[in-house]
């Protein structure tokens, strides 16, 4: 499967499961005291950001691929 087709179905299951929190939340559910309709908000406004091209995982700013590795540090010429 390619990573376009991945990242496609991925946002469906987003967009699919944000529907539904929004729809039990009208129906009365409550997750820890919260309407379910505002974590449905929640889900499918990440899933609009996905769709805007919004990335913080595979290859954005939460990456651990662009963290340097502990030996990677430029030495403190002090030799602390």
């Amino acid at each position: 499967m390619t990573l376009r087709k991945q990242r496609m179905l991925v946002l469906i299951g987003v967009f699919v499961a944000g529907g539904f929190f929004v729809w039990i939340g009208f129906s009365g559910w409550k997750i820890d005291a919260l309407p379910a309709q505002y974590l449905g908000y929640i889900v499918l406004c990440i899933g609009i950001a996905g769709l805007l091209g919004a990335n913080i995982w595979y290859g954005g700013p939460l990456d651990l691929r662009h963290d340097s590795k502990q030996g990677d540090r430029p030495q403190d010429p002090s030799g602390r």
